[in-house]
Order: structure tokens, then C-alpha cells, then sequence
């Protein structure tokens, strides 16, 4: 190859290498300098002054982003810019956004100062006392008021124009310019009753009874004259260590009649309920303070009058107690039955088990005597675990209905028998009607055995 040929062919490569060269560099360029920021919707958008821009509603690189493009709601209000507004908005200034849906919005908010009601109605109250009325006054105005939202920059100066006072008719009227002096002052016309009010405390929440009032439960608040009774409690120091008799409302009067001095007196009571039967003992106790005023004239105050005793019916955890509401633990054996005892049935000792009860709790005729028990028979059954009644057993028959016996009298000077016959079932002891078979009377004989029957003096001597 030539010199020549060599030279060109390396005259093009170092043209080639040159020009790779500038195109990285320029790429490299433009990666340092950054992409275009895509346009973006702002969904939420805040703004302080009387305009929205169009910086507002869209983000990234956006021209004319100072550009106004609508009024912005009143301090306190909310407007929504829709997507097709937001559509021709953009195609308007040439931004490179559409919207995806109908749902694709902007919701545009401008806070502001809230001026309450409580304090128009007191820049009203200055004006007008400044202008003759009372300072003990209070104003009513005839309609509500409702709160006033003026710029978040505005000035909250409240400024009182022809504030009037009647004194014959103790009417006002006055308007209360708000942030004064600002293009967008609000203006707030009010009219009403003056009326006379005193300054006096009050409890703050509803508190009931026997409750002891501390200084933080109490508020002081005015309150129409009109309202104030005689003895309507007037100083906070008369409040505070006493108590409510009843349930007192916030924000009423107190009267002298609806408290009281409170003293707490420690009195026994039951940790838990209790029902009658049950042995109080010390560990049952504990101690209450209770007002002395609500504790019963015949409470038990010490704990010696509550142990060993029962109650004499249900008693609740935590309340006096009264002597009346006690007695003694009488406990007696009784016996029950060891096993279910048909009716007919002779009742053996085997058949008897013996349980402790209160004396108190024993009611009705409750056999109590094993001898009553033993040898007799049941008239009903008797289930296992229970007491028996004297209705629920009887002595066993030994004579018979129809059988003819022998019949007793005896008396100091002699001793007559004769022949009876008998008119119904009869136990030992138990007293029947048998026929006299000599005389044909009725009368009636204790049976001593199955061939015996004892005749009264009173009854042999008519028959």
C-alpha cells in the first residue's frame, strides 16, 4: 500500500473517533442538564390568595406557571375544577396532558381564620358599653350568630360601627366589620335584648350525690338576674369542701339548699354478698366511709356485732347494714334421708343421714328426732338428701279396719272392758273411731297395742 493510502485511512479514523467523541459528550451534556419533567395534575391544591395560577393546578415544567386562571373560593371554601375544564385548560396553554377519566380532578382549598360567635358577640358588648350600656349586661341577639372565615392573612381586628343601646326597651343593634379595612371584610349585622346578669359558679359537669366539690369541678359563668333566687349560692369558697344533696346540672344556679356539709363516718360492711344461713366471719369485713347523714340509726358500726352472725336475708357487698338485718347462727343436726324411701316403706336408722342446718332455716314441721323416724312408715316418698316432715310419716297400722278389739276404761274406783269393733286403720298411739259391739255407740280410743284400745272417762261415762 501507498504512503499516500495510509495517510487517508488514518486521517478518516481519527474523523470517525472525533465525531464519537462529541456524540457521547453530548449525550453525557444532556444527562447532566436532565429531561423534561413530565406534566403532572395536582389532585389537591392549597392556595393562600384571591387567585389560583396555573402553576397551582399542574406540576412539572410548566410555562406560564404564574398565569391566572380562576378565582379562588372564599377562606374556608372548596371549589372543583372537572376534567373536561382541566382538558381545555391544558390544550389552551399548550400543556401536554389529557385527562384519563371523568374522575381525573382538582380539588382547590383556601384555608382562613375562623372568627367565632363568642367573639363578635363580646366586641359588640364593649361598643355598646362604651355607649351608655351597663357593664352587668348581657346580650341576646334575636337571631343565631355563626362564625365568620376571613383570609389566612387578614387582619382579625373586629371593628363595632353604630352600636346602639335602648335603654327603655334594653335593645342593641350594632355591625361588627370583620378583618376592618380589608377589600374582603366581612360585615355582620346584629340585633337583640340586653338583660342584667351576675357573675356566679357553677359546677362544670353534672355531679351527683355526696360528691366533695373541689375548685377544678367548679366554673364561674353569668346568669340572667332574673334567675338568681334568694339563696342562690353566690361565692365559689361557699362550693368548694361541700357536697350535692342530689343531682346537680352544669351550668345551673346552686341554692344553699342543694348542698351540704359532708361527713364521712367508717362503718363495716361485706367485702361480698351474702345470703342467709352463711357464718360472717372477720374476714368477710372491710371498712366503708359513708356520709353520716345516709347511715341508718340501727347500722352496725363495729365488727364484734357482725361475726358469728347470719344474715337474715340477702344482703349486697358494700352497703350498711342494719341490726335488724342480722341474727344469731343456731346450728342444729337434723336428719335426712341416705337413700330415696318409697311411700309404705318402713324407715330404718340405716335409712338416715344427718346434715347441719341454721335453726333459722328450718321451716315448717321438720322431724329433728331419729326416734320420731325409726320404725315408722313413709306416706310419700322421700328423696335422698332430704328433711323428713311429720306429714311425710306415720306409725305403722296394727289394727285393722273391721277388726273387733278390746276396749279400756279405767278410772280410780275400777277398770271396764268391753268388745269394739273397729272403724278405721289405727297405729299405736293414734286415736280412731271404734264401734262399742254391746251399746252400738261410736266412740273414740287411743290404741295401745293390736288387741288394746283405751276409752276417756268423758266418753265411757255418756255411752
Amino acid at each position: 500500500m501507498s504512503q499516500i493510502a495510509l495517510t487517508a485511512r488514518r486521517l478518516v479514523c481519527i474523523a470517525v473517533t472525533t465525531m464519537l467523541s462529541l456524540s457521547f459528550a453530548g449525550v453525557a451534556a444532556a444527562a447532566t442538564l436532565g429531561d423534561p419533567v413530565p406534566v403532572r395534575l395536582n389532585s389537591s391544591v392549597t392556595v393562600t390568595e384571591d387567585v389560583v395560577r396555573l402553576g397551582d393546578v399542574f406540576g412539572g415544567d410548566v410555562m406560564k406557571g404564574d398565569k391566572v386562571i380562576a378565582q379562588s373560593p372564599a377562606p374556608g371554601q372548596r371549589i372543583v375544577l372537572a376534567a373536561d375544564w382541566l382538558a381545555t385548560l391544558a390544550r389552551n396553554n399548550g400543556i401536554d396532558w389529557r385527562p384519563t377519566g371523568p374522575y381525573d380532578r382538582a380539588l382547590v382549598f383556601r384555608p382562613g381564620q375562623t372568627i367565632q360567635s363568642a367573639e363578635i358577640i363580646a366586641a359588640i358588648r364593649t361598643a355598646l358599653t362604651a355607649n351608655g350600656m351597663p357593664q352587668n349586661y348581657s346580650l341576646k341577639p334575636f337571631a343565631a350568630i355563626g362564625t365568620a372565615t376571613i383570609g389566612l392573612n387578614a387582619n382579625k381586628s373586629i371593628v363595632v360601627r353604630e352600636a346602639i343601646y335602648d335603654a327603655a326597651t334594653k335593645s342593641f343593634s350594632a355591625v361588627a366589620e370583620i378583618a376592618a379595612g380589608d377589600p374582603s371584610a366581612i360585615f355582620v349585622p346584629v340585633r337583640g335584648s340586653a338583660m342584667a346578669v351576675v357573675n356566679i359558679p357553677t359546677v362544670k359537669q353534672g355531679l351527683s350525690r355526696n360528691t366533695v366539690m373541689t375548685a377544678d369541678m367548679i366554673n364561674m359563668i353569668d346568669v340572667p338576674e332574673t334567675e338568681i333566687a334568694a339563696d342562690t349560692v353566690m361565692d365559689i369558697n361557699a362550693l368548694i369542701g361541700k357536697a350535692p344533696r342530689g343531682y346537680l346540672k352544669s351550668g345551673q344556679p346552686i341554692r344553699q339548699s342543694d348542698i351540704y356539709h359532708l361527713t364521712l363516718t367508717q362503718i363495716p360492711v361485706l367485702r361480698a354478698e351474702m345470703r342467709r344461713g352463711v357464718e360472717i366471719s372477720a374476714s368477710d369485713i372491710s371498712w366503708t366511709a359513708m356520709n353520716a347523714d345516709d347511715i341508718p340509726k340501727d347500722a352496725v358500726t363495729s365488727e364484734t356485732q357482725l361475726v358469728g352472725k347470719t344474715p337474715k336475708r340477702f344482703l349486697p357487698a358494700r352497703t350498711a347494714i342494719r341490726r335488724t338485718d342480722l341474727q344469731d347462727l343456731n346450728l342444729i343436726d337434723v336428719p335426712t334421708a341416705s337413700r330415696d324411701i318409697r311411700r309404705g316403706e318402713t324407715i330404718d336408722a340405716h335409712d338416715l343421714t344427718w346434715v347441719t342446718l341454721s335453726e333459722n332455716d328450718i321451716v315448717g314441721e321438720i322431724v329433728r328426732n331419729e326416734k320420731d323416724l325409726v320404725g315408722l312408715i313413709a306416706t310419700n316418698t322421700v328423696r335422698s338428701g332430704q328433711t323428713f316432715r311429720t306429714l311425710s310419716v306415720s306409725r305403722p297400722v296394727v289394727v285393722a279396719k273391721g277388726k273387733t278389739i278390746t276396749l279400756i276404761f279405767n278410772t280410780k274406783a275400777m277398770s271396764l272392758t268391753s268388745k269394739g269393733r273397729v272403724l278405721e286403720d289405727g297405729a299405736v298411739g293414734q286415736v280412731i273411731r271404734i264401734t262399742n259391739t254391746k251399746s252400738s255407740h261410736t266412740i273414740l280410743a287411743e290404741v295401745l297395742d293390736a288387741q288394746t284400745a283405751r276409752v276417756t272417762e268423758q266418753q265411757s261415762a255418756m255411752n
